[in-house]
């Protein structure tokens, strides 16, 4: 009888555990059911996350793209603006050299460039200041100061050479002109003391003619008085010949 009551207990907590299992399968059942309509909901919940991640990530793109593309616009009229403004100068700077003006620097923010143009505006800027150089050379040479010296840009410097030429042929000329001035004056000299004996010398030749010009009045006087003596004895010889043919003809008669 002792077994039988064991048994019926054994039998008693195994329908209970089974009645427990159940129930905690339902349990569970339900808390699947539920975590199920959860990991749904997230999932529906991650997928419109991620589709609006997405749509914001390609309207980051879109923007970041639009700000690139402006930015990058900007950046090209900067430059070309900065190209095209340094152009500007160097080329007013070509036309002011080449009208005579060198008073101008090309600007020192086109100079520090540091591109073609920067190039362009520093050699610029060295053709200025070597044709103000060659200026002053000139101005120094018209003030007659011939110890100046021309500064050569460069072993090519063909208008450098040429007045290097101008002013050793000035100093030649000049050199020239110095020593003829002295032989000039020299000679000026020696013509004052000429001038001054042939001026004595005249005053004596002036007397002289003086002299013979009157010795020469009175041998024209003398001269014409003699011919009208001439004449008078020759109207006397022919009236004497006419009155001896005459007397000679009623002698015969």
């Amino acid at each position: 009888g002792h077994n039988v009551e064991v048994y019926q207990k054994a039998l008693e907590q195994y329908a209970q555990s089974q009645k427990t299992q159940k129930e905690l399968a339902g349990t569970l059942e339900e808390r699947a059911s539920e975590i199920s309509a959860v990991s749904e909901d997230l999932v529906a919940a991650e997928r419109t996350a991620m589709q609006d991640i997405q749509a914001a990530g390609r309207r980051t793109i879109i923007l970041l793209t639009l700000i690139s593309v402006v930015a990058g616009l900007m950046l090209a009229v900067f430059i070309v603006r900065s190209i095209t403004g340094a152009i500007r100068e160097v080329v007013a700077s070509l036309e002011r050299v080449s009208a005579g003006d060198l008073s101008q620097d090309v600007q020192d923010k086109y100079t520090r460039l540091k591109n073609e143009v920067g190039t362009l505006a520093r050699s610029l800027q060295r053709m200025l200041e070597s044709q103000r150089g060659k200026e002053q050379v000139a101005e120094t040479l018209a003030q007659g100061d011939m110890r100046v010296e021309v500064p050569l840009a460069s072993d090519k410097d063909a208008l450098g050479k040429a007045l290097q030429r101008m002013v050793g042929s000035l100093v030649t000329v000049v050199s020239q002109v110095r020593t003829a001035s002295s032989e000039v004056d020299k000679g000026s000299g020696q013509i004052a003391d000429s001038s001054q004996a042939l001026s004595g010398g005249a005053t004596e030749q002036a007397a002289s003619l003086e002299e013979i010009t009157s010795s020469m009045t009175e041998l024209g006087s003398q001269t014409k008085a003699n011919a009208e003596n001439a004449l008078q004895a020759s109207r006397m010889a022919n009236e004497a010949k006419q009155t001896a043919e005459h007397g000679s003809s009623e002698m015969s008669s």
